[in-house]
């Protein structure tokens, strides 16, 4: 785990946070997940909550099942 996860108190409880969550705000699912407040991403997941685009999030494209 990278920093600031590898020093939280809380690793043991939530194991670094969500992995598709990091990736689908980030493009980087090794980073912090961004709904943690000790993230250095979190301000995404705050932008989010006050309707921001997501034009400026990475481009991925999602399986449907049909």
């Amino acid at each position: 785990m990278r920093q600031p996860c590898r020093g939280c108190p809380r690793a043991e409880e939530d194991f670094g946070g969500c992995r598709c969550q990091a990736l689908a705000l980030t493009g980087d699912a090794e980073n912090t997940d961004p709904v943690c407040s000790l993230s250095p991403h979190h301000a995404l997941t705050r932008a989010l909550a006050d309707g921001w685009s997501r034009a400026a999030a990475p481009d991925f494209v999602y399986r449907l099942y049909q």
